[in-house]
């Protein structure tokens, strides 16, 4: 519902990062379309787990505009969030990113 969207985007702002990680994992599962700028703020959260569910919920939204900030998150980071990121973009673009040696 709206209210449950709102209440959502209104929990990325709390300073729990649990909370935040659930309120990202739920606006990407339901695909909550208007959700794709905060999400993108998400990809700086202090929280590993923040970024990378963030990733996730971009890559499920599919609203390529979060390209260029998954391709810094992919590129800043190593870890479950750096890999999120390169999930997200073959998702969205459908190339193969990877980090040459």
């Amino acid at each position: 519902t709206p209210a449950a969207e709102e209440a959502a985007l209104a929990a990325l702002r709390d300073p729990d990062e649990s909370v935040r990680y659930v309120a990202v994992q739920l606006l990407g599962f339901h695909r909550v379309g208007s959700a794709v700028d905060v999400l993108g703020l998400a990809l700086v959260d202090s929280s590993v787990g923040v970024r990378a569910e963030s990733a996730r919920a971009l890559g499920l939204i599919g609203d390529t505009t979060a390209v260029r900030a998954l391709e810094r998150l992919f590129t800043e980071h190593r870890g479950p969030d750096q890999d999120a990121a390169r999930q997200a973009l073959e998702q969205l673009t459908g190339l193969n990113y990877a980090i040459a040696p």
